[in-house]
């Protein structure tokens, strides 16, 4: 900041010498010229006082704020109390700053692989501090080790595990995505997505296949040629008796044990459904038919003729 008022002062002072010397050699007979330079000078003048002003401002704006007496004593003693005057709120963060730079000579960075940063933080005192940072980058691709990313998920996945859980888990292993530290559920969605590792009917929560001694949902629904929602109702309700009942992993489906008289009471309860699907229906029924009479027979039956004559035209 200094150093943009000595630039300005520099510029304002030699103004004013150019002014100057162009009043001094003007002829003192060419009054208009001498009364023009003249004014120019002092605009001059005025101008390199108000700069200078500016930066006597800026200067002790600037001025370091005087040491309290116990932090003096501290800093006579740094090596032994930095830490512990780090931590405080003694300092400003400006103060934080300014110290460290009078303590470190150089940083050196360097890119060690395409996500990775080397960083090496060379002191006065010769010594160095190395740091190994994982930096930011664009695409999800350029993750080292990508392929064996998208092996884990898909194994992971396979394996029936949640978004959630194969993110936990990768971020477990060491992985991490473009933008972060860690894996989020989010980038194994959109991986997923992007593979079409998405559920099938067979591997999803709701379907599993039967086994020897047990009904999946959807083969004991059509064995009572019924829907599986009946079927699922009916365990939800616990019409089904949850000692019939076992969940199949790894999408925890249920099957239903093959069990007659299990089978013929859910027989049973689907005939009385549809005796009451019936009698509603003919109930129903009969409300829409017109009431029958022997005037409404004879109009179908001359009707009936006509249409016939009709066709013989």
């Amino acid at each position: 900041m200094l150093l943009h008022w000595d630039e300005r002062i520099k510029r304002a002072r030699y103004a004013a010498q150019l002014t100057q010397r162009q009043y001094s050699t003007v002829d003192p007979e060419n009054r208009l010229v001498a009364a023009s330079l003249e004014r120019r000078w002092e605009a001059s003048l005025r101008e390199l006082a108000e700069t200078e002003e500016g930066y006597a401002r800026q200067a002790k704006a600037l001025r370091p704020m005087p040491l309290s007496t116990p932090l003096r004593e501290q800093f006579r003693h740094i090596s032994e109390t930095l830490p512990d005057l780090w931590m405080t709120d003694q300092i400003t963060q400006a103060q934080r700053k300014g110290l460290l730079r009078t303590l470190i000579q150089q940083v050196i960075v360097r890119w060690a692989t395409s996500d990775t940063m080397e960083i090496c933080i060379v002191w006065i005192s010769g010594h160095y501090s190395q740091l190994r940072l994982t930096a930011a980058i664009h695409r999800a691709q350029d993750v080292p080790d990508y392929d064996r990313f998208l092996e884990r998920i898909q194994a992971l996945w396979a394996a029936g595990m949640k978004d959630k859980e194969i993110a936990a888990q990768l971020t477990q292993e060491g992985f991490h995505s473009a933008r972060l530290s860690s894996v989020s559920a989010h980038a194994v969605l959109k991986v997923r997505l992007r593979y079409h590792w998405q559920q099938t009917p067979e591997s999803s929560k709701r379907y599993a296949q039967s086994e020897p001694g047990y009904w999946s949902v959807r083969d004991l629904a059509a064995h009572l040629e019924c829907d599986a929602h009946w079927v699922y109702r009916h365990i939800e309700t616990g019409r089904i008796d949850s000692a019939y009942l076992k969940r199949c992993p790894p999408r925890h489906a249920y099957l239903i044990q093959d069990d007659p008289i299990l089978l013929a009471s859910l027989r049973e309860a689907r005939k009385q459904v549809e005796e009451l699907g019936q009698r509603r229906l003919n109930k129903k029924t009969r409300k829409q038919l017109p009431p029958f009479s022997p005037a409404s027979e004879a109009d179908g039956h001359d009707s009936a003729q006509e249409e016939q004559e009709h066709e013989r035209r």
